[in-house]
């Protein structure tokens, strides 16, 4: 798995407002109120994340999250 990859991952799921736990081979765990896994698969240049059901959660390009300044606040 490619660093690009790894900072894509954290940075949809911090836009988000979820921690990254962890990244595996295909799986992500993480937490946002409640810990959570994914499953994921990269097209490309393009990552589908999808749910434990299997649905789609998000498809996003991996090139446009390498850089992302995101402030987040939860109250």
């Amino acid at each position: 798995m490619s660093n690009r990859v790894v900072k894509a991952i954290n940075n949809i799921f911090k836009e988000a407002g979820h921690k990254v736990i962890s990244i595996k081979e295909n799986t992500i765990n993480t937490r946002k109120f409640e810990e959570r896994t994914y499953t994921y698969k990269i097209y490309g240049d393009l990552i589908v994340i999808k749910n434990r059901i299997g649905l789609k959660v998000f498809e996003k390009s991996i090139q446009s999250y390498q850089d992302l300044n995101i402030s987040i606040i939860i109250e």
